[in-house]
């Protein structure tokens, strides 16, 4: 469900005084700081523990939701007032990733009030040839913190538009300016900016780092010809740093090298939304799986071991886990699979926004991920992509010891059945394609 969705359906039941959330007495569904986990058992035994969110990650979330909803919607209204008929979300789904360019060239980082300059660069960036991204050509219905997350990934180089509201904003220099400083460390893209208003600077993160014009001459003081001029000479900065670029954007990652990509460092996500992701786990007649939603792995891993604590035992056994956030690099660490005991694994898209699998989360899978030392674990892939295809060779599942599983090339979907031998090991054959469209 996406920010516009979900504030649609707060509309509808606030403003209708429809009951919700009535197994917790209508408050919010959130893992409190101490006691047990909330759970909540279904007519005929089926019950639910809640792992994610944290009460102080959705308190987090609630005081930036408006912000947020309006980057997606700028008709939402954050008041009683029943919203306007064009807000409705349409059946259709959003617009396919070939609608837009796949890979900018830079990523332009900047305060919403500063949004005109962000423009009047990107203009001069498209004029030298370059591909910009600035969030306002985001899709509607897009996960907004996602496709950011994309966006940087992508590009090849960054440009920061400094001012006083950029440098006061919480999101910019707690979440986005660390994660393009952490992705220019590791050499996955150029980072430059440039003072679009009076701003200080000097105190700011971005001292170490080069800057794209005269830090000491915002250009909001600069008269019309001056700044034409600093516009076109940014433009040709970038055009330089993406030009000396050994590859346009991030490569498609294809190495199947599974001890160097689990040993790889563990970078976490850093979405305010996915932070506040719901996640929990199901159990039925002996049978368990965790649902991971877009949790955050040390969130989950800090609820389960308060699960293992209330049970007294040393690993949560599961017949399978629902990878967070569709097998992304920063959503499942080794400390996570440590801690669980999962049979099967089960990647949930298709790869066409954010081109997830990342091949390091299958790597901790099968490295770290097994419920015994000789078991075998099984990935199980809703779609067959370029992203997640080069597991399906047999010479690769002999030397790792896993399995994975495909849909059928006319069919789409996953049906994984979780009834199965106490103690036997999960099989490939107890999965197959589901009838049907996708």
């Amino acid at each position: 469900m996406s920010v516009r969705q979900a504030a649609h359906l707060a509309d509808i039941l606030i403003g209708r005084e429809l009951p919700w959330n009535l197994s917790w007495y209508g408050r919010a569904v959130v893992v409190p700081s101490s006691g047990p986990l909330p759970t909540l058992e279904l007519p005929g035994g089926l019950r639910v523990t809640v792992l994610s969110p944290e009460e102080k990650d959705l308190e987090r979330l609630s005081t930036r939701w408006d912000d947020e909803t309006e980057k997606f919607d700028p008709s939402y209204q954050a008041s009683d007032e029943e919203p306007p008929a064009e807000r409705e979300e349409p059946d259709a789904e959003p617009a396919p990733e070939t609608s837009r360019a796949p890979r900018p060239d830079v990523f332009v980082s900047y305060a919403h009030t500063d949004q005109d300059w962000a423009e009047q660069l990107a203009r001069h960036m498209s004029a030298g040839g370059l591909d910009p991204f600035i969030d306002r050509a985001i899709d509607p219905g897009i996960k907004w913190s996602e496709e950011i997350e994309s966006a940087m990934d992508k590009a090849v180089a960054a440009l920061v538009l400094v001012s006083a509201d950029y440098l006061a904003s919480g999101y910019a220099v707690e979440v986005e300016l660390p994660a393009l400083r952490d992705r220019l460390e590791r050499r996955k893209l150029q980072l430059s900016w440039v003072v679009v208003r009076p701003a200080a600077w000097e105190k700011s993160q971005l001292v170490e780092i080069q800057a794209a014009h005269d830090p000491g001459r915002p250009l909001s003081d600069l008269d019309p010809g001056e700044r034409e001029a600093a516009f076109v000479s940014i433009a040709r900065t970038l055009a330089d740093s993406v030009a000396a670029a050994p590859s346009r954007g991030m490569p498609l990652e294809t190495s199947t090298d599974v001890p160097p990509l689990a040993a790889a460092p563990f970078r976490s996500d850093t979405s305010v939304a996915n932070r506040s992701s719901m996640a929990f786990l199901i159990e039925f007649e002996g049978r368990s799986t965790l649902v991971g939603g877009d949790a955050h792995a040390s969130t989950l891993e800090r609820s389960v071991r308060r699960l293992l604590d209330e049970r007294g035992v040393d690993r949560l056994r599961l017949d399978a886990f629902v990878v967070p956030h569709n097998g992304s690099r920063g959503n499942l660490s080794r400390e996570l699979l440590a801690v669980v005991a999962a049979d099967r694994y089960l990647i949930s898209t298709d790869g066409s926004r954010f081109r997830h699998p990342d091949a390091e989360t299958i790597a901790r899978i099968i490295e770290y991920g097994r419920a015994s030392p000789d078991a075998r674990p099984t990935l199980v892939f809703n779609y067959r992509t370029e992203t997640n295809d080069m597991w399906d060779d047999p010479a690769l599942q002999e030397r790792y010891g896993y399995d994975a599983v495909y849909p059928a090339a006319d069919r789409g979907g996953i049906r994984a059945d979780l009834v199965v031998r106490p103690g036997a090991r999960t099989s490939p054959s107890d999965i197959a394609p589901r009838e049907g469209p996708r």
